[in-house]
């Protein structure tokens, strides 16, 4: 099954625009020139084995959505999208909301946080005494929620909830990483002004490139973090040269 690399335009609003260069970070060993394309009908990404977070964790990525509406960035297990841990984007019938949830706890960035055509670089953690932060672009948007959220975040499913094709993400994600412990002391160092770098130096327990290490080409995206959990393509989403710079 082939697998296309394609280029998109410019981002709008208050994001970062897009490139179709890439650029190197990281003592010059790192590039970061791919990402991937959701189509927001079928397409999504599985993780090889469920991963569940206990205690402080903290949850980045680079999103670029594109047109439609609501749309599903990373989700938990359970018999709705609420059994786990997930972060949502409603479009701009909801005022460009990005979404924090998990058990016992919401946080709503606030109005027109992302603007469909750009690039953002989203961040969720939570800390030792179990608040949770949601920042863009290196800024804490919306409040603190402590309101008990306790239990274990359960990762499974990207882009969409779980393997159907409702709320699916039509847009680009790149470099998501994970880690079990709090990073905010290296936010600025993830966020890098806008531009994704190196992160192996802060060793996350997770890590997908969305396509630099496999070459742009099959349905395995393999883990690079100490995990080793692979990210697994379905219904053959693009390899895009559109990556955040």
């Amino acid at each position: 099954m082939s697998h296309s690399v394609i280029s998109l335009g410019l981002g709008l609003g208050g994001g970062k625009s897009a490139t179709s260069s890439g650029r190197s970070g990281g003592g010059g060993a790192y590039s970061n020139s791919v990402s991937i394309l959701l189509d927001g009908t079928d397409e999504r990404m599985v993780l090889d084995s469920e991963i569940s977070l206990s205690g402080a964790f903290t949850v980045s990525f680079w999103i670029k959505p594109l047109s439609g509406n609501e749309g599903w960035l990373m989700t938990g297990l359970g018999g709705t999208a609420a059994g786990g841990f997930y972060l949502s984007w409603y479009g701009p019938a909801y005022d460009n909301q990005l979404i924090v949830r998990d058990t016992g706890l919401t946080i709503n960035t606030g109005i027109d946080t992302l603007v469909a055509g750009s690039w953002y670089h989203v961040a969720v953690i939570r800390d030792s005494s179990n608040n949770v932060k949601a920042y863009i672009n290196g800024v804490q948007r919306g409040p603190t929620d402590s309101s008990g959220a306790t239990t274990a975040a359960e990762f499974k499913y990207l882009g969409s909830v779980k393997t159907s094709s409702s709320n699916s993400l039509h847009g680009n994600m790149d470099e998501v990483a994970l880690w079990d412990s709090d990073q905010t002391s290296n936010l600025a160092a993830i966020y890098n002004s806008g531009v994704p770098d190196d992160l192996s130096g802060l060793s996350p327990t997770h890590w997908w490139r969305m396509g630099d290490i496999n070459g742009s080409s099959g349905t395995t995206i393999a883990a690079q973090g100490s995990g080793s959990v692979n990210c697994e393509t379905l219904n053959s989403p693009a390899y895009s040269s559109d990556v955040p710079s």
